[in-house]
């Protein structure tokens, strides 16, 4: 549900802000002006990349959940939640900015000064565009986390900018059903609500094209190991040197997990060796964690996990792609006494745990 509230949300920013935007230059005689409506679409969804991109992918475009659908990348039973949420959070945003702007004709919204097809061949340009930055800065375990937000930000305040003036560059279904319904407005509407899908779908495609086999789709539908009948889930842990914290973490998936996760660990920069206190923590218990070794992130599957856990290193750590991403904000406890030792020991134990009663 936190990430249908989450989409919900983003949705809601995009158009309050973007639309708004564009009301508001109307309203006051042009003082935002285009480029300003642009760099306010690009700014919002930066915002909204940062600040939901860990919970549910900040897809925030029906167009783009459709892409990573249509690569593999998405599970299809969150499809139609996911476009419900995305059209919900559109719609009231258009609703609020109708009770706040009564005198708004358009309320933002998308009516190209183009004929339909002229428009329509616009609008798929740009959704492949905007789809094959998305797709390529979300793919591979790299560090393209921090800068994923400002990539998709700078492509949609680029074509906006551009390409505004003839179609008003919408690229989202919901940003343009949104106003079309709520101002009753309807000419042209079939056009942003089909474009940008078949832009996505090309974006995925030109993806493939450049990229190595199988790169856009989602490899634990495709690889992930099976147990009595059942598809077992990819988790990653991740800390800096994958001595300790991260090593526990596989170490309790692994006893725990059973049938349930495939767990593997990895750090940004690993020591090579497991820490001493660790593997004599873990013997308390009857695990020998002797048998693991501290690996970096070229040594796992370079896969999609479902869920990747940073133990808490947070942004420090390099972005790896995955269903749903956490940091457990775990101390360090190398330089501890055991007593306090064993007691990060037991924090963790318990986290996946937890872990494990969701998946």
């Amino acid at each position: 549900m936190k990430r249908y509230i989450a989409e919900f949300i983003g949705t809601f920013a995009l158009v309050f802000c973007g639309t708004g935007a564009i009301i508001v230059n109307e309203v006051t005689g042009g003082t935002i002006t285009h480029v300003g409506i642009a760099i306010v679409f690009g700014l919002v969804v930066m915002a909204m990349i940062y600040t939901l991109g860990d919970i549910s992918g900040a897809h925030i475009n029906p167009a783009v959940t459709f892409g990573f659908w249509s690569a593999g990348r998405f599970p299809t039973r969150e499809l139609l939640p996911f476009l419900t949420a995305q059209f919900a959070g559109a719609i009231l945003a258009s609703i609020i900015l109708g009770v706040l702007f009564p005198h708004s004709l358009c309320l933002g919204a998308t009516l190209p000064v183009v004929p339909g097809m002229q428009a329509f061949g616009i609008e798929v340009i740009l959704t492949f565009f905007l789809m094959f930055v998305i797709i390529n800065v979300s793919t591979g375990a790299k560090e393209k986390g921090i800068t994923a937000a400002i990539a998709v930000g700078s492509v949609i305040a680029l074509t906006a900018m551009f390409a505004g003036p003839i179609t008003v560059a919408s690229m989202n279904p919901a940003r343009s059903f949104a106003p079309a319904l709520i101002s009753n407005n309807f000419s042209s509407l079939h056009v942003y609500l089909f474009a940008p899908l078949a832009g996505a779908f090309l974006g995925i495609l030109g993806c493939k094209g450049i990229r190595e086999k199988d790169c856009c789709d989602r490899p634990d539908l495709l690889s992930n190991k099976v147990k009595g009948g059942l598809l077992m889930k990819k988790v990653l842990f991740i800390c800096i040197e994958n001595s300790c914290r991260s090593q526990i973490a596989e170490a309790f998936a692994r006893l725990y997990g059973k049938d349930k996760i495939e767990p593997f660990s990895a750090g940004s920069r690993p020591s090579g060796e497991i820490n001493p206190k660790a593997i004599e923590s873990m013997n308390e218990i009857g695990y020998d964690l002797s048998r693991h070794s501290s690996k970096s992130l070229t040594e796992i599957p370079q896969e999609q996990y479902e869920y990747v856990i940073t133990m808490g290193c947070g942004d420090i750590c390099p972005f790896v792609p995955a269903r749903c991403r956490q940091d457990w904000g775990i101390p360090d406890p190398k330089e501890l006494p055991m007593d306090e030792f064993r007691k990060i020991r037991a924090l963790i134990e318990g986290k996946v745990k937890g872990l494990i009663a969701k998946v």
